[in-house]
């Protein structure tokens, strides 16, 4: 369990998140559950506080038409009230939390027609979230969420893949 939360905080240090079916091919999640732990006990969830990072040496990013972290955590909160648990700040069972970042500056390769390689720029994203036992503060479940940012997509195509997301990552929660 720690590796895969090591790996994603690494992850989110380099990466983060943009916006379904052949739009969401690029997304890559991946999740963990502590094997000390049976999620079906955690009913109640409180929110903790989230983190950012965006690496953009050149001013490349430009914002959305909305604020994407409200959007991210109202996908989750959503996602977690469907899945029969509720919102109670007083004495939860586990809280919740995520890390969104994006580097704009990454490179990735690929070959041309004659076999060379070819750095394109193509940022990148990375969601990653966090369940904790709310009494230990230990980490019950983690999953990431890693994908290519969409620079000309729209804020509903943006949306739709956050919600692709998110949903993918807590299916098994």
């Amino acid at each position: 369990m720690k590796k895969i939360v090591l790996s994603a905080l690494l992850a989110a240090g380099l990466v983060t998140m943009s916006g379904c079916s052949a739009m969401t091919k690029d997304i890559k999640v991946m999740s963990e559950t502590s094997s000390k732990v049976n999620l079906s006990g955690y009913k109640t969830f409180s929110w903790l506080p989230v983190a950012n990072i965006l690496v953009d040496e050149k001013s490349q990013y430009k914002g959305r038409g909305y604020d994407v972290n409200d959007y991210i955590e109202s996908q989750i909160t959503k996602v977690l009230l469907n899945s029969d648990r509720t919102m109670e700040q007083a004495n939860p069972d586990f809280l919740v939390t995520y890390i969104f970042g994006a580097d704009m500056d990454a490179v990735k390769s690929k070959l041309d027609d004659e076999g060379k390689e070819i750095l394109n720029n193509v940022p990148q994203a990375a969601l990653i979230a966090m369940c904790m036992d709310a009494k230990t503060l230990k980490v019950i479940w983690a999953s990431s969420a890693e994908a290519d940012i969409k620079k000309d997509s729209s804020d509903e195509e943006s949306k739709e893949r956050i919600e692709y997301a998110v949903e993918e990552m807590f299916s098994d929660f």
